[in-house]
């Protein structure tokens, strides 16, 4: 009795000295012990705060910020406009970068203002994303088309998977493959001069997975194939050099990228049936916006050497740059961080939230 009494004591103070030194490290930032043993203890104090990895880089991540504004930055107080006046800027320069970029290889940037809210459902944050951008492209030389118009002129389940989901259907496709023919028109034989060494050249041009040939259907019963080449982009072959087609890139959001059809039903797909002579390279993507367009364009795109560029834009882009919307949908998550007007921003949305 007395030997098992004193292992009851030993391991007691084993306890003791190993929660005493867990303790005191948790109270360390530097520490990884200070988020693990949050967890352990049920604490929340990681919640919505600063995370510190074992290599001391601040990292932030979606999970610890659940609350993605867009329509909140339709109120009038000071703070919210001065963060959505912080976002503008933000969204004019990764805008001015993107478009300087594509023109300093040869390419022609031109912008699709194309998206399932249009008309009636149309949001006032659209609206001002649109005004802002539209005078941008003026600003900037960037042909702007507008593919809202005959959109906004049907009903939404005409056009969408409504009200199941809010992207495009087949018919929806059809309306916008035949919107960027008029593009198409306007630079039938456009071409970039730029080329590059074979050396030079990245083997993958987008972010897919390569060589992939799978059934989605995100969630919501709404099954598609999607086929990526071995390039990384969202196309049934893989595209060869020295080209000898006009070779169109495709950078978007999720509006280009068309989830729930499979790859010949998307407008690209359809185009590139029809249009022989001509190559579509689709590596829009779920939640990208402008900073992703720059980066992929920068580290990967522009290898393809393509001549037009279709950019799209839904009107959303503005408040879409807020990082709790980029730590989702962003290429680089680990690059993002709030500014001190998000934080406040952000505070006092999880304020009115509880």
């Amino acid at each position: 009795m007395k030997s098992i009494g004193v292992k009851i004591i030993i391991a007691i103070l084993v306890l003791v000295f190993v929660g005493s030194f867990l303790y005191q490290k948790s109270k360390d930032s530097d520490s990884i012990i200070s988020e693990w043993s949050q967890k352990l203890f049920g604490g929340n104090a990681i919640k919505d705060t600063l995370v510190k990895t074992n290599n001391d880089r601040n990292i932030y991540t979606a999970a610890d910020y659940e609350i993605v504004p867009r329509e909140e930055f339709n109120e009038r107080d000071t703070l919210t406009q001065k963060v959505f006046s912080e976002l503008k800027e933000r969204y004019k320069k990764y805008f001015k970068d993107l478009v300087g970029a594509i023109k300093s290889d040869g390419a022609k940037p031109v912008l699709c203002f194309v998206t399932t809210e249009a008309g009636a459902s149309e949001t006032n944050v659209q609206r001002q994303g649109k005004s802002l951008i539209l005078n941008l492209c003026k600003e900037n030389d960037v042909d702007f088309f507008d593919f809202t118009p005959e959109i906004a002129a049907l009903d939404p389940k005409v056009y969408s998977f409504m009200p199941v989901d809010g992207h495009f259907n087949k018919y929806g496709a059809r309306l916008v493959s035949n919107f960027i023919e008029k593009i198409l028109e306007k630079y039938p034989k456009f071409t970039s001069p730029k080329t590059f060494k074979e050396e030079e050249r990245p083997k993958i041009f987008g972010d897919f997975e390569p060589n992939q040939n799978v059934i989605l259907d995100g969630g919501k019963n709404l099954p598609y194939k999607l086929k990526t080449n071995a390039q990384g982009v969202r196309m049934n072959y893989d595209i060869k050099f020295p080209k000898k087609k006009q070779r169109i890139l495709i950078i978007g959001d999720s509006e280009f990228y068309f989830p729930f059809l499979d790859n010949d039903n998307t407008a690209f797909g359809i185009l590139q049936n029809k249009y022989k002579g001509k190559e579509f390279m689709n590596t829009a993507s779920w939640g990208f916006s402008v900073d992703d367009y720059l980066s992929l364009w920068n580290e990967k795109a522009r290898f393809s050497e393509p001549d037009l560029v279709l950019i799209a834009s839904t009107g959303d882009d503005i408040s879409d740059q807020f990082f709790s919307q980029r730590l989702r949908g962003c290429r680089h998550k680990n690059n993002i961080k709030p500014t001190e007007l998000e934080k406040r921003f952000y505070e006092k949305l999880k304020a009115k939230d509880n």
